[in-house]
């Protein structure tokens, strides 16, 4: 039988791979020898819970799920897996050129080690913006790039988040929005103190910086 997906222009297929969650897109590598690489074309690299692990069916049947009718998700079980999943689809990604790299699920310092190997991966393909949502202590990544214009980091606070500007350097950097849960627990004039401080640290960190929202 032919196939005529594979005979369709690479825009086209592009297009076609944009609209696949990350866990469909790696299956399209066993699809023909052309495919085996044609899944490098994606541009915009996007993890979620779904995207890796599942949909809500897979995410019950696999013990994912604490409360099915909250959708509550058991992060001590469900993290060690969906890093797994993300390191063995970017030790398997063709592509040289990556325009976005998003993680919405909630991470912590335990997983700094693969964060650091996924930042350096986008990084070293040119990526030109960032959306990561962690928990935790962040203040032991190492961050450097050159490229990057614009990052959204989503933070769940434990520790001293003052400490996280300064391991990270973006030279070339335009656009940060950062968010930050929860701010409840901080008084007025500790919440003034713990900004300012953060902001300093961000400017120093990133010259060119044109816009920054911390939330």
């Amino acid at each position: 039988m032919d196939d005529c997906i594979s005979e369709l222009l690479d825009e086209i297929l592009s297009y076609i791979l944009t609209r696949l969650s990350m866990k469909d897109l790696l299956k399209t590598s066993i699809l023909s020898r052309r495919w085996c690489t044609l899944w490098g074309l994606r541009r915009d690299i996007y993890f979620d819970i779904h995207g890796v692990l599942g949909s809500e069916d897979e995410l019950t049947k696999n013990g994912y799920l604490i409360d099915v009718d909250s959708r509550c998700i058991d992060l001590k079980v469900s993290r060690d897996e969906f890093v797994k999943r993300v390191d063995q689809f970017l030790k398997n990604f063709p592509g040289t050129k990556i325009d976005s790299f998003l993680v919405n699920f909630s991470l912590s310092c335990e997983q700094r080690s693969s964060i650091d190997q996924w930042i350096s991966f986008a990084i070293a393909r040119g990526v030109e913006r960032i959306n990561l949502l962690f928990q935790g202590d962040l203040s032991t990544l190492n961050i450097y790039t050159n490229v990057l214009k614009r990052i959204n980091f989503s933070i769940i606070y434990e520790e001293d988040l003052n400490a996280f500007a300064p391991c990270a350097t973006f030279p070339q950097l335009e656009i940060m929005r950062l968010k930050i849960f929860p701010m409840s627990s901080y008084e007025c004039e500790e919440y003034e103190e713990f900004d300012l401080m953060l902001i300093l640290n961000i400017l120093q960190a990133s010259p060119l910086l044109q816009k920054l929202s911390i939330m």
